[in-house]
């Protein structure tokens, strides 16, 4: 309802392909009002939740070799975070570098998720968002914690 010519909208979701431009209209036929906001961008995976990418429902899905499992190493956690500090995780003037220690900021930080690498011994060669997969006997990654 529109109240002293204020809409409240208690939920509101919008499905755009990211990164581009996109026009929004509000048309309100019975009091004759139609409003439009130009250009309206939903901000890019890569932007929100650095590597990952966009599906076509736009939402944001790690790509292979990067998880969002940041449990630590002693809980059975296959994503490596431990020295990513939280303007690395997300580089988005959103978020300023305010906490420097271990513990669950990568997640308060990034409210989209966050994509980190699999650890040293793990391995995920699909996208999504589950935990990387623990190499077999014998094998290992080319990756230490992260890095090449």
């Amino acid at each position: 309802p529109v109240i002293g010519g204020v809409a409240n909208f208690t939920e509101i979701r919008f499905s755009a392909e990211r990164g581009k431009p996109h026009k929004i209209i509000f048309d309100l036929r019975k009091y004759d009002l139609k409003l439009e906001f130009y250009p309206f961008m939903t901000r890019s995976c890569e932007e929100v939740k650095p590597n990952s990418y966009s599906d076509e429902k736009g939402d944001c899905h790690c790509m292979p070799g990067y998880t969002e499992d940041t449990a630590l190493p002693n809980e059975n956690g296959t994503g490596y975070f431990l020295d990513l500090n939280n303007t690395q995780v997300a580089p988005m003037s959103l978020y300023e570098p305010v906490v420097f220690f271990e513990g669950d900021w990568v997640g308060a930080l990034n409210p989209y998720g966050v994509c980190v690498p699999c650890g040293n011994g793990f391995y995920k060669e699909n996208p999504g968002s589950h935990k990387c997969t623990k190499c077999p006997d014998n094998f290992d990654t080319a990756r230490i914690n992260g890095s090449w």
